[in-house]
């Protein structure tokens, strides 16, 4: 089924607004967990505080008091007064220490054993450790600022009121759990039930509960440190709104969606691309080689001896109806699966006839002409006939002619062998294309008869490696010597590989960029016409051979000077 081109764009256009929607989505969600943890992050941070606090409060107030009743000296002596008063000194947290019995004021730090006041003790707090609390006791309540008291045993401490003021201030966000409670409910924002284990807490957590945000500091929960005087204990945990970090960081999000989005869309367009070209591309072959709209430009082949262009390859060129341009690695495979490649080669000499004519029926030059051929051409009865009739009706001799055939046709063994010969019976050269790529042996090469054979670019970008091809190459044009064959040289770019294949004592022709790249015809025939002016060649130096390199092209003088035939 082919598609309309606009119902193939509708289509094209939202999958690719639907790829981009999914991109920027992921984007987002990507960006949006991303703000969460930091946002969490930043609640805990904010926590610690009040959980390091309460933790060195509680602490301090069970060792404290755990000193006062273990001390041996008599009842509110001024020895045991003299004991407090030191235990005081050396408190961080706390104002005053004393005994107690009976809700009455035996002694203190402070008071001494006189002018003791009559406090009032209201138990807010009993825990299981032994310790009471209460809070703002007469006369330690000043100017309204609240005061705990702690009582374990027979004595009592009063906390600093500045640090109660202070974790009062810093309890504004926060909640504080018990490590020794079961569940809890939040008096802060959340408005949730919350339960934590008992004696085990030694964590830190974050998480969000609807809209809001949590982070949790856990101190260490230990046995006998267990408080809840500023809103139970060991636990710490600030809260935040998910949205307002959301909307804090908009900007942040918008680059995560933008950045999900761009490689999604454009991959989407990629994948759908390469999509319709594959799906309409035999269709848009078969009807470009009727219409004859295939392009044709010719590539020089160089004798290096001489520097001049002697031959020129004939190379198939094709954009698709979105002119985009198609390799001929991808749309001559697809005309032979079509049974169209004997087309695409009868275009091919053509369009060389025409646009070549005039210099392959000059009887002033020996230029010739390659043409390409595949492996179902060699298997076509109409090839000969085809090449027989073009040739004829141009007034071409075949000889001008030369037949490259892929190394993949030539795996047929009996079908190469006959195709070469009868194409040799009527005058044409033939040469194995890209040889060295694995369809013909070394020792194949002797029963197909060929004129030629092209060196695969592989080789010549081996050229001074050592690689397995560039170790190969010595023995292949030693055999090519041998059995009288002309050699070409493909991919040639630099002076130093056209150096390395005119050092071997055989003929030898070299194709690749360093002698141009492949040409419209107008562009191929003037460099024909200025052939005297496009030769180049090493200054002959000391007898030195010379090789033809392109005047552009930097020399290396030490590479490319050879030793003469009288240097033996």
């Amino acid at each position: 089924m082919t598609f309309r081109p606009n119902r193939r764009l509708w289509i094209s256009t939202i999958a690719i607004l639907l790829a981009t929607a999914l991109g920027a989505l992921a984007g987002y969600l990507t960006g949006r967990h991303t703000v969460q943890n930091a946002a969490e992050a930043v609640l805990q941070q904010d926590a610690t505080p009040l959980s390091n606090t309460i933790h060195s409060l509680v602490v301090e107030s069970h060792d404290i008091l755990a000193k006062a009743n273990a001390l041996q000296t008599p009842t509110c002596s001024d020895a045991e007064i003299a004991q407090l008063r030191l235990l005081l000194y050396h408190s961080v947290n706390f104002r005053e220490i004393g005994r107690i019995r009976d809700g009455k004021i035996l002694c203190s730090a402070v008071f001494g054993k006189d002018h003791l006041p009559q406090a009032q003790f209201t138990a807010t707090y009993h825990y299981s450790d032994g310790t009471t609390v209460f809070r703002d006791m007469a006369p330690y309540v000043v100017s309204g600022t609240p005061v705990f008291i702690r009582q374990r045993g027979n004595f009592f401490a009063v906390e600093s009121p500045e640090l109660s003021v202070h974790i009062h201030e810093m309890r504004k966000t926060r909640e504080v759990f018990s490590s020794g409670a079961t569940s809890l409910t939040s008096t802060a924002p959340l408005g949730r039930s919350k339960t934590l284990p008992g004696a085990t807490i030694d964590h830190e957590t974050a998480g969000r509960i609807g809209d809001n945000l949590f982070g949790t500091v856990c101190t260490s929960g230990s046995i006998g440190l267990s408080d809840s005087v500023h809103g139970q204990v060991d636990c710490a945990t600030s809260f935040g709104s998910l949205s307002a970090a959301l909307h804090a960081q908009r900007s942040l999000l918008a680059l995560y969606a933008f950045r999900g989005a761009v490689p999604c869309g454009l991959t989407s367009a990629l994948v759908l691309l390469l999509y319709w070209r594959r799906r309409s591309m035999p269709q848009q072959l078969i009807k470009a080689i009727r219409a004859d709209r295939l392009y044709f430009v010719y590539q020089p082949i160089v004798d290096l001896s001489s520097g001049h262009i002697v031959a020129a390859e004939t190379l198939a060129r094709w954009k698709d109806d979105d002119g985009l341009q198609v390799g001929p690695d991808i749309f001559i495979p697809l005309a032979e699966e079509r049974g169209l490649a004997l087309e695409v080669a009868r275009l091919a000499l053509r369009h060389t006839l025409h646009d070549l004519g005039d210099t392959l029926r000059s009887d002033d030059s020996d230029f010739r002409v390659h043409i390409n051929l595949t492996a179902s051409d060699l298997a076509d009865p109409q090839l000969l006939p085809m090449l027989e009739d073009s040739l004829t009706k141009a007034g071409v001799s075949p000889h001008k002619l030369v037949l490259e055939l892929t190394e993949s046709a030539t795996a047929r063994h009996s079908v190469a062998i006959e195709a070469v010969h009868r194409l040799r019976e009527r005058g044409h050269s033939v040469q194995i294309d890209d040889f060295g790529t694995g369809y013909s042996s070394l020792a194949y090469l002797k029963d197909l008869a060929v004129d030629a054979i092209k060196i695969d670019k592989a080789f010549t970008q081996s050229i001074g490696t050592d690689s397995v091809t560039g170790i190969i190459l010595p023995q292949i044009l030693t055999l090519a010597a041998g059995l009288g064959l002309l050699v070409i040289a493909e991919g040639i770019e630099i002076p130093e590989q056209a150096a390395y294949f005119a050092s071997f004592d055989l003929p030898v022709m070299g194709q690749g960029w360093l002698y141009g790249k492949p040409q419209c015809p107008g562009e191929f025939l003037s460099a024909i016409a200025a052939q005297d002016e496009q030769r180049v060649a090493v200054p002959i130096e000391n007898n030195a051979t010379t090789i033809g390199v392109p005047d552009h092209v930097p020399q290396h003088q030490d590479a490319l000077q050879l030793r003469s035939a009288g240097d033996g």
